[in-house]
């Protein structure tokens, strides 16, 4: 139950401090309103179906497929240099703003005045070591949840090779540790670049995988509570994308849609810096006290 509470309470803490510092969420927008139209034009010949969808009508002996479409080799080719460009893109300028955001939120809790325009000079100042950081602690989860879903993985592929039930043990392998595994993995990815922030130090941030493992319990509450929240935030534009624009393509379409999830992206991210921040400080206080204990006794 205690475990349980360090979650709670940096969750808790996080939607409180959003609510009463509204005008750190126009950092986050900026961000949202500035990557909308490049991220418009980078997925404009993409029809806007689920994939692999398609739709068929029947006019006598002639099926005609609508649309639904499988991308042509090259097409492919093309939005995947589209995407990376758009990606490398948004890295940069979102770090920038959840450096800004932290540093925001710092400075609230210890009762300094600050403007955002000076934490998004700041932000620009510390982007290199932010973008640094998030790309290896980024690699660092991935490695993490690959060594846990491995013995599953085997277990699968041996079972397929030997067309042996031991298929089911590695698929029931993989649903035990899978929520455990992001749980843990979204905690440390979150946590990183507040650490950096908190400590001005860049080994700091990945002194979080071990901060996070020895509360890996409240590391795994407080992760998928944060994953669950932006997912439900994700779902809200995605459904009005799908209703709306379903099968449409163009520059104009994926614009609006880019516009309408802004706010929602801008909503996401800072409950990923401030809802970092905040657990990294409650895991902080927790080190600080077992260790004044250990001392006394």
């Amino acid at each position: 139950m205690v475990v349980l509470m360090s979650a709670i309470e940096a969750f808790g803490k996080t939607i409180e401090f959003i609510t009463r510092n509204p005008k750190l969420l126009l950092i986050p927008l900026l961000v949202a309103l500035i990557m909308a139209p490049i991220n418009a034009y980078m997925l404009k010949d993409v029809p806007m179906t689920p994939m692999g969808f398609q739709n068929f009508e029947k006019e006598g002996n002639v099926i005609i497929e609508e649309y639904g479409n499988l991308m042509q080799e090259s097409q492919l080719m093309t939005l995947l240099k589209r995407t990376s460009i758009s990606g490398l893109i948004e890295l940069v300028i979102a770090s920038i703003a959840i450096y800004a955001l932290i540093k925001g939120a710092l400075l609230n809790s210890s009762g300094e005045i600050y403007s955002l325009g000076s934490l998004l000079i700041e932000g620009t100042k510390k982007m290199p070591a932010v973008v640094v950081i998030r790309i290896l602690i980024n690699i660092a989860a991935a490695l993490i949840a690959f060594m846990a879903f491995l013995p599953g993985i085997l277990l699968i592929a041996l079972g397929i090779a030997m067309k042996s039930d031991i298929t089911i043990l590695g698929v029931f392998l993989l649903l035990i540790v899978m929520l455990p595994v992001i749980g843990y993995v979204f905690t440390i990815t979150v946590t990183a670049v507040p650490a950096y922030v908190v400590k001005g130090n860049m080994g700091e941030a990945f002194g979080v995988i071990g901060l996070a493992w020895r509360k890996k319990l409240s590391s795994l509450g407080f992760g998928l509570l944060l994953a669950l929240a932006i997912i439900l935030i994700s779902i809200i534009p995605a459904s009005f994308g799908g209703i709306a624009f379903l099968g449409s393509s163009g520059f104009i379409p994926q614009l609006v849609l880019q516009l309408v999830s802004a706010p929602f992206q801008a909503l996401s991210i800072a409950l990923q810096a401030i809802g970092g921040f905040m657990f990294y400080n409650v895991l902080q206080k927790e080190e600080e006290i077992e260790e004044e204990f250990d001392l006394e006794f």
